[in-house]
């Protein structure tokens, strides 16, 4: 926790602190550097801005401190007043910033002026945090003047759950994100979320400033809207015997009848604070990070940069609120949410009054290079942040999370459609970063069955012979899904029917594939067809009308009308067949054992457009990844089964759908290869990304109607 309490104090210096930061800094350089000497006061010195000392006498090497955000900034503008006096043979740049292999390009560049620099950044202070008495000093007195505050209450609610209005649910926030981060297995939801809402209340309360019963019940009632007054009471007075037993979490005082957080648990709550704080600093560096990936003159050289990273980390955690809130309405009703992600994200954006610096197709990239590519400390505060907002949600909306989540389907059955297969098969070729493999492997360990029907398995072996068709073809229409993956990931069209022979071959490609997904993940293959011929004739006629009209819209009139109603079939088998397995056995919407686990925004509506029709309620057969991910993660009680998989399942999956690849750009790339045989993911990504952002950049031209 102490290179954690570290770094957090170095990310909070600020430019009025530069004097503070010298101080701090010199500890660490002193044993390395005796006879440095002043050279400029922070207003400069013959045009030396910052802090700058000569290492030597003849002023070849020398030391510039700065605690400024723009530190490539800094340096260039460090640089460009020392040719007026002589530029040193090495400049050692000391920040507090985390700067990293950002540095490398400038290293190069002054290279080439024979300047050595070497980058000091924050990384150099925590790894030598105990390296000598004076050093660990040091650290402890810088600890206490930035970090101690933070954790003031007033402090915290400022800075924590920024999509929560007051003060109250931001401290409840972070208690529960405490609390879900640490449960046991086996703890009831219920009464976690109800002593982490009391630890809320109490935080910061002391043996010398207790709180009555009474002012914790009046305290804790805005945060249950759906819980009654008795039930309140009923739960805090439990929840306060539980927590104040001998060697508890709290204390109590019968002199005053009132309560307070014990030693042991404020050490512990202020630890746990600095780490959630510590992981909110890594979200931020992580969106800085993926915000120049996706355009690099949003944040080159950029004043407002911390605005910038600021304004989309609060976006984000909108978003994971309306997840939770989203959740919640799933586990009430089984409703599946129809809204796309940019709609949502600029509906947030429009209702709370928030800036982005990028549209929002982009920001969703960037959310989604967070959440795939983020390092651990970004995961982890990630799982943090999601699990907390969908609590807070839950606790809206029901008295008893414990109650609500064991009505969910323990088992079941669940049908992956074609939306889903297809991201499995692109994920064999990353390794790593596998989100749809990691569900299905977390749904395997908590005895969830899947299957996919016979119609999906044909869809998935047309797309492969489309794919192939594609990567043949030198005049192409459009680069179908996997085929395009395939491009996105360094993969060369001439080598994609050798790498899609690992699905299926040229005898019986459908039984390739069937034994593909059975033997890598565990999928078989089951018909619906009895279930379907057993449902009511209105629902039946209803969905196929339904189903026949997206299909055509998808594949244009113009296709071939048997190729049309085979396609819809499938859709129709998939959504109305789980609907007839499920009977009429359950009354609770998600304690249903069968469903359909899909992308497809036209199954998402599927419920409430045919519901409109037939003038009654359908429930929906679907469930998405998310939704299903989050369950898994929530069952916690498969976690002795599964091991870390209930911590791997993603945040999100697919959030940006990426800009379909165009003929021309896959053409420009296998140009590109025949020039660089060597040409792998990351540069073919990078180059996909350079020519999409050039045609977003084109003057558009207006079509007439």
């Amino acid at each position: 926790m102490g290179n954690e309490r570290l770094k957090l104090a170095l990310s909070q210096i600020k430019p009025g602190d530069w004097e503070r930061f010298e101080e701090f800094a010199s500890e660490f350089l002193t044993s390395e550097f005796p006879d440095f000497r002043n050279m400029a006061t922070q207003s400069g010195d013959k045009g030396r801005d910052g802090e700058l000392y000569n290492i030597n006498n003849s002023g070849d090497v020398k030391l510039q401190f700065s605690v400024s955000e723009d530190w490539s900034a800094k340096i260039n503008a460090t640089v460009r007043r020392l040719e007026n006096t002589g530029l040193p043979r090495v400049l050692i740049y000391v920040t507090n910033q985390d700067i990293g292999a950002q540095g490398d390009q400038i290293k190069s560049r002054l290279i080439k002026k024979n300047i050595s620099l070497d980058i000091r950044d924050c990384t150099y202070f925590v790894d030598r945090r105990s390296s000598s008495e004076s050093c660990i000093s040091a650290c402890q007195r810088l600890e206490r003047a930035f970090v101690d505050p933070l954790l003031a209450s007033e402090s915290l609610g400022a800075s924590v759950g920024r999509a929560l209005s007051t003060m109250e649910e931001r401290i409840a926030f972070l208690h529960l994100s405490i609390e879900m981060s640490e449960r046991a297995s086996d703890r009831n939801l219920t009464k976690l979320a109800i002593d982490a809402l009391i630890l809320s209340i109490l935080h910061g309360s002391t043996a010398e400033n207790p709180m009555p019963r009474e002012v914790i019940i009046e305290r804790l009632l805005p945060l249950l809207k759906s819980t009654t007054r008795d039930t309140a009471i009923a739960q805090v007075d439990s929840a306060l015997d539980r927590l104040s037993a001998k060697r508890g979490r709290i204390k109590y005082r019968s002199k005053e009848a009132s309560y307070h957080i014990s030693h042991s648990e404020r050490e512990h709550a202020a630890a746990q604070a600095e780490a959630f704080l510590s992981g909110q600093k890594s979200l931020e560096a992580d969106i800085h990070a993926a915000l120049y990936l996706n355009d690099s003159d949003v944040t080159t050289n950029s004043a407002d940069y911390s605005s910038q990273v600021s304004s989309i980390r609060q976006l984000f955690e909108y978003l994971l609120l309306d997840f939770g809130e989203q959740f919640s309405i799933f586990l009430a009703t089984g409703t599946i949410p129809e809204q796309a992600l940019t709609e949502s994200l600029t509906s947030i954006a429009s209702n709370h009054s928030i800036s982005s610096p990028i549209p929002a197709g982009d920001l969703l990239e960037v959310i989604e290079e967070v959440c795939v590519h983020g390092n651990e400390t970004t995961q982890r505060h990630l799982r943090k942040l999601l699990d907390a907002y969908t609590t807070m949600a839950l606790l809206q909306s029901t008295s008893d999370v414990q109650k609500t989540m064991r009505k969910i389907f323990t088992g079941g059955r669940i049908w992956l459609d074609t939306s889903v297969v297809l991201p499995l098969l692109v994920e064999t070729m990353y390794g790593v970063d596998s989100p749809y493999t990691h569900l299905v492997e977390a749904s395997r360990a908590a005895d969830v069955a899947l299957y996919v029907t016979p119609g999906v398995i044909e869809e998935v072996d047309a797309h492969l012979t489309l794919c192939v068709n594609a990567a043949r073809s030198t005049s192409i229409a459009r680069i179908p899904f996997i085929l395009d993956q395939y491009i996105r990931n360094g993969g060369s069209r001439s080598e994609f029917y050798a790498w899609q022979e690992e699905f299926r071959g040229l005898g019986d490609p459908i039984f390739d594939i069937q034994e593909f997904l059975s033997e890598e993940f565990n999928i078989k293959v089951r018909d619906l067809a009895d279930p379907l011929s057993r449902a009511p004739k209105d629902l039946y006629e209803s969905a196929e009308r339904y189903w026949d009209e997206v299909t055509e819209m998808r594949r244009g009139a113009t296709s071939d009308p048997s190729e049309i109603a085979k396609l819809a079939r499938h859709d129709l088998e998939n959504t109305v067949g789980v609907l007839q397995l499920r009977g009429n056995a359950s009354t609770n919407p998600v304690g249903d054992q069968d469903w359909l686990l899909t992308e497809d925004r036209h199954a998402k509506k599927f419920s409430r457009v045919i519901g409109e029709e037939l003038g009654r309620h359908v429930t929906s057969p679907v469930i998405n990844p998310q939704f299903l991910a989050q369950l898994v993660r929530f069952k916690r009680e498969h976690s002795a089964h599964f091991g870390d998989n209930s911590d791997r399942v993603p945040i999100y999956f697919g959030i940006a759908r990426s800009e379909p690849l165009t003929p021309e750009v896959a053409a420009m790339i296998d140009d590109l290869r025949s020039k660089s045989p060597s040409l792998g993911p990351r540069r073919t990504r990078r180059f996909i990304r350079e020519q999409m952002n050039l045609r977003k950049a084109a003057p558009e031209v207006s079509i007439p109607e």
